[in-house]
């Protein structure tokens, strides 16, 4: 681990536990603690490919604010093989400390667009990914439908909202296909981030057969 370090590092020190305390930002580090330089700039939705083969799939998160579970979901997109994930100006930083803990590396991996109008977003995606319609998705406990009862392997777009309030009025409008995930009674929702996992990969299960 060492020689790596020093292949990829342009700088490489050891410093001691109390130095480590000092830098890193948890109470019992792993002991590595990186400095690297935010990439400026992502790929353009030009970027984007959709086709027969292999249909658009992205996740656009409004207003959330636990880094915990941004980077849960960032970890589980990645897995999943997501084109990107839309993050709206209102939620939690995306290079918080917590999201790249959370994502564990994946992070890096992941086309994040941060800071966007989310409405803007779904038709910048329609106009990307061509004539095929973009089918846009939103959990709620109230749909009719549940969300295995969705055909994923069309372009899809799911959208994830605040973990107490959920979405605005305004992108559960957009939200043509709206689908439940049925649980116990007992209990009122799931986490976000878990709810974003289930979805996911039931597109992915889909889109493997």
């Amino acid at each position: 681990a060492w020689e790596t370090a020093i292949a990829h590092a342009n700088r490489v020190e050891l410093v001691s536990e109390a130095v480590l305390k000092v830098i890193a930002t948890t109470m019992t580090p792993d002991g590595v603690v990186a400095i690297a330089q935010l990439p400026v700039t992502h790929p353009p939705l030009s970027a984007i490919e959709s086709n027969e083969l292999s249909p658009f799939l992205g996740v656009a998160i409004e207003t959330l604010q636990d880094p915990g579970n941004l980077g849960t979901i960032i970890r589980t997109a990645t897995a999943v093989g997501v084109n990107g994930l839309w993050i709206s100006a209102n939620s939690v930083d995306p290079t918080h400390p917590k999201v790249l803990r959370a994502s564990a590396g994946q992070w890096f991996r992941l086309p994040i667009y941060s800071g966007v109008n989310l409405v803007e977003t779904i038709t910048e995606i329609q106009q990307t990914i061509g004539s095929t319609p973009l089918q846009v998705l939103a959990t709620t406990p109230n749909a009719e439908r549940s969300y295995w009862d969705i055909d994923y392997t069309k372009p899809s777009l799911l959208l994830v909202g605040n973990e107490g309030t959920g979405l605005s009025a305004e992108l559960m409008h957009l939200a043509k296909e709206q689908v439940q995930i049925p649980s116990s009674p007992a209990v009122e929702s799931l986490n976000v981030a878990i709810a974003t996992a289930i979805v996911l990969y039931e597109a992915k299960r889909q889109r493997c057969h």
